[in-house]
């Protein structure tokens, strides 16, 4: 069910939508075995706002490792950074800066960035790390 979720999470990837989750979901739960299609629906969703709850631990997988980039070692994470803002190239620099910096910020003031403690324990240092010099550097 996870590798289902892992698979379909970014089948729909336009950065011009607002519901490339909603719209993967659909396609997943439609084209996965139907008993397993509710869940892995689910899961998807769980990326558009990475909140999850306590007790959900395959939740807590999925976003981690959707996450997981923001753990990098720096010279990866500067690249994924400069290839995000190649996504969203068709947002003016003004706008691009301040959005992709509020988006930060939201990750930077969680208490817990990485919902599984695996994967906090691991990567936490470094994406906090990580998400302060990009925010330094959009100004």
């Amino acid at each position: 069910m996870l590798s289902e979720a892992i698979w379909w999470h970014d089948v729909v990837y336009d950065p011009t939508r607002p519901d490339n989750e909603e719209r993967s979901a659909q396609l997943a739960e439609q084209h996965v075995r139907a008993d397993l299609g509710h869940e892995v629906g689910r899961l998807i969703r769980l990326t558009k706002t990475h909140d999850v709850e306590a007790d959900d631990r395959l939740g807590a997988i999925l976003i981690s490792i959707d996450l997981s980039i923001l753990g990098a070692e720096p010279a990866h994470y500067d690249a994924y950074a400069a290839a995000i803002r190649q996504e969203f190239i068709h947002v003016a620099d003004a706008d691009y800066r301040a959005g992709r910096a509020k988006v930060l910020r939201h990750f930077a003031a969680r208490q817990v960035i990485f919902p599984d403690a695996g994967f906090a324990a691991t990567y936490d240092r470094r994406a906090r790390d990580n998400l302060a010099r990009e925010i330094a550097s959009l100004g």
